[in-house]
């Protein structure tokens, strides 16, 4: 029976991998693992472990493929390797989870022998095989939904002969209770075979609809590009960006307000289907403040005035997908970036590229007032392109007509765009060569960057000075962190317009379900991404730093956790004699046994020793009684000395006599 249980193992094993690599055609792992299982089912090559050593081990191999996706890749030079070669898939977070149950259901094969397999085994291949099903077929088209269901009926099949062929191995029943319990496998097989193929077609079903509650509850995945902070905005890069891994974290922001809207690129010039910018971009020179540097951190001006004022510090953490962008509020007075030069354009944005990807920044400050526009600046930013259909210049004239002042224009503006026109990420599409007068005029259903690009015209066709800004919109609070955090899907395009008398102005022209709300995530998700996050940070953190600042940090922590460090260090040396205290007496207790009067002479041995070490003399641990009687006369205590040695023939001796002088009912001799 064992031989049968380890086959049935191995094939347990087989079929899983088998699974794995036919989803995701990942093929080289799931082919080590095969190979590896047929050789641990030879049993020539054995790992002997305790089984307290097995359960550090297991605990191990969680932490090994832990480490995967917790660590960047490595990199030599400027190449960055990634482990596409050894199977590792990047699509989900099911597949190395996948990857640690088959490595550590594979190493049991090497750590026992015959019998001495789990009877619990065939959950480690279970588990694979739905993870499997959560992700999209790639190879088999068609035939994939039939293909997996039918992975799924021969793990069940050979899951259920595991467990009988197992417990067979195990018991020994009389003939009756054999039977009785032969029918009720049976029963139990038909049962999980109707399972196993149900479960087959729900999760071929609906298996990406788990992937992305596995990713909402495991971590971020990587991001695909930027979504327009550098280059040219096409009219679909924000729309794209969000559909994408839509829950994957893109920002941690530190800071004690809700950040709100964070400027990543801001355009001033539309050629009928994109945007571009053409505002010079200059070098600015660092801020000479008292507090300038703080962890290697430069305070550079974002506008004239930046250095002045003071307030709380905004602490930024992106992802590293995000290609170097530097994300700041409208009213954002500086940056603190660890460099030495910056650049920043006329729109207040950084350049993007000017920090390593996934670097933190701090913004801080609050701007001064904004200076009166030039006659060339808002002579720029009211350009309509000659491309924009003259219905819409007629929309704008109809709209803004009876307004006083741009303030009036703006708001009216928004008012008809929430009156006319729908929010939707899957617009109609376009078959028109101007995207803008399809959607206002046609099909009146789109996007943000649809709704912030037709604000940003009807405006200019107004006559008021405007700009396309992408960025995102932070409302979401980690209560475990205290950190606010943005996601894919609350990347955000809006218009930020200039007001006389106000200065630059967010003007949000996206109907209220098209714009990134505050919300609040499950707690036990919320705790997750936040021990990740600080997992990262940590890691992170101690990459950046040289040998110096990592001494210099691990001494404020040592002086920051001293008084706890000690209470734990008191309580664990406490812990430890109370220990060694609790085993002299059990060894006492076991050596003198049950017997009242010998555990009576014990007890009164032990308060003369207390005497004795009170007069300047303590019995070593080897020293016999009758030795420190010597030394006791020696020391002209002949009193005691004459007490050790009633004692030795009493304890000895078995001497009633000196018994009863040992319990205090006689007098010494």
């Amino acid at each position: 029976m064992t031989n049968a249980t380890r086959i049935l193992a191995v094939m347990l094993c087989l079929i899983a991998s088998g699974t794995l690599g036919m989803m995701s055609m990942q093929i080289l792992y799931p082919a080590a693992i095969c190979l590896a299982a047929v050789v641990g089912w030879t049993e020539r090559y054995r790992i002997t472990v305790s089984r307290k050593a097995e359960s550090r081990l297991a605990a191990g191999v969680a932490v090994l493929f832990a480490l995967r996706w917790l660590l960047p890749a490595p990199a030599f030079g400027s190449a960055r390797v990634q482990f596409i070669s050894i199977g590792i898939l990047d699509y989900a977070q099911a597949y190395p989870i996948a990857q640690a149950l088959l490595f550590w259901m594979v190493l049991l094969l090497f750590l026992r022998r015959g019998g001495a397999l789990p009877f619990t085994l065939p959950l480690y291949p279970s588990l694979v095989v739905i993870l499997a099903g959560t992700m999209p077929p790639r190879a088999l088209g068609a035939w994939s939904g039939a293909a997996y269901q039918t992975a799924a009926l021969a793990l069940a099949l050979t899951s259920g002969a595991y467990f009988v062929v197992h417990a067979q191995s195990r018991y020994v029943e009389p003939q009756h209770a054999r039977r009785a319990r032969r029918n009720a496998y049976i029963l139990v097989l038909a049962i999980v075979l109707s399972l196993g193929w149900g479960l087959g077609r729900l999760l071929q079903s609906r298996g990406q609809d788990l992937d992305l509650l596995l990713v909402d509850l495991m971590r971020d995945r990587s991001l695909p590009t930027s979504p327009g902070f550098s280059g040219e905005g096409h009219l679909d890069r924000v729309n794209q960006f969000k559909s994408m891994n839509s829950n994957a974290i893109a920002l941690h922001v530190t800071s004690a307000a809700m950040p709100g809207y964070l400027r990543g690129k801001a355009f001033d010039t539309f050629d009928g289907r994109r945007w571009s910018s053409v505002a010079p971009s200059q070098d600015v020179q660092p801020i000479k403040m008292a507090d300038g540097r703080e962890n290697d951190t430069t305070w550079f001006p974002l506008a004239p005035g930046g250095e002045n004022g003071d307030s709380e510090h905004m602490l930024v953490e992106p992802v590293s997908s995000l290609r170097g962008a530097v994300f700041t509020q409208l009213e954002s007075a500086r940056v603190g970036i660890p460099r030495r030069t910056l650049s920043v354009d006329a729109h207040r944005i950084v350049e993007a590229g000017q920090i390593e990807p996934g670097a933190p920044y701090r913004v801080a400050g609050v701007r001064a007032a904004d200076a009166p526009l030039t006659a060339d600046e808002r002579e720029s930013l009211t350009i309509v392109p000659n491309g924009v259909d003259p219905k819409i210049r007629a929309i704008a004239y109809a709209i803004t007509r009876n307004c006083a002042d741009d303030e009036a224009r703006m708001h009216a503006v928004v008012a008809y765009l929430n009156a006319t026109c729908t929010y939707s990420l899957n617009p109609p599409p376009v078959v028109s060569d101007n995207p803008l007068s399809a959607f206002l005029l046609e099909s009146r259903a789109g996007h943000c960057e649809l709704f912030a690009t037709s604000a940003a015209m009807l405006l200019r066709c107004a006559g008021v000075p405007c700009r396309y800004v992408t960025g995102f919109v932070a409302g979401e609070q980690n209560s475990y962190g205290e950190y606010w955090v943005a996601r894919n899907k609350d990347a955000h395009a809006w218009v930020e317009a200039y007001i006389e008398g106000s200065g630059w102005t967010i003007v949000e022209a996206t109907p209220a379900d098209g714009v990134p709300q505050r919300e609040q995530k499950q707690k036990l998700a919320e705790f997750w991404e936040y021990a990740v996050h600080r997992t990262k940070s940590a890691i992170a953190a101690i990459r950046n730093m040289n040998a110096r600042e990592l001494a210099n940090a691990a001494v404020r922590l040592l002086i920051r956790w001293s008084p706890w460090i000690g209470a734990i260090v008191l309580v664990g040396v406490a812990a430890i004699l109370i220990k060694r205290i609790a085993a002299k007496r059990r060894a006492a207790v076991a050596a003198l046994g049950t017997d009242p009067t010998a555990l009576a002479m014990n007890r009164r041995l032990r308060a003369m020793d207390r005497k004795a070490a009170k007069l300047g003399l303590s019995r070593g641990p080897s020293e016999t009684l009758n030795r420190f009687a010597d030394r006791a006369d020696q020391e002209r205590q002949p009193d005691l000395a004459q007490w050790y040695r009633v004692y030795a023939n009493a304890r000895y001796g078995n001497d009633a006599g000196a018994i009863a002088v040992v319990l205090g009912q006689q007098r010494v001799p």
